[in-house]
């Protein structure tokens, strides 16, 4: 049996367009209103073959639970760029060790605690 994928998952967005206008910007994936109910849906694209998901009005937003990172080439031209666009940076830059990268910590404009990671 083949390991199973991650495939979708939902972002808790009170603001789902202001969600899905601040991830374009910072990350470049494809985002659009789903138009699937009534209620506020954006579905994201992160690129062919990868990850998709939704920036969901009806979920909750926690700081506890899961932590989705995003891989970036440079974490703190992204923070930098987060700051800019209404986010805030929870944790700065530091090694990971054993040769795994770096990461970093950000709240976006929802408030969900999002994680950085780059392999330099």
């Amino acid at each position: 049996m083949e390991p199973a994928s991650i495939v979708y998952l939902e972002i808790p967005a009170p603001e789902p367009k202001r969600s899905a206008e601040f991830y374009q910007s910072l990350f470049g994936w494809d985002v659009s209103s789903s138009n699937l109910t009534d209620k506020q849906y954006w579905i994201f694209r992160c690129g062919e073959g990868q990850l998709m998901g939704a920036f969901d009005s009806t979920k909750v937003v926690s700081s506890d639970g899961v932590i989705l990172y995003i891989k970036v080439d440079d974490i703190e031209r992204a923070l930098a760029k987060i700051n800019s666009q209404g986010g805030e940076t929870i944790s700065g830059r530091s090694e990971i060790g054993g040769g795994f990268g770096y990461s970093a910590m950000f709240r976006d404009p929802n408030g969900n605690t999002i994680g950085l990671w780059a392999k330099e």
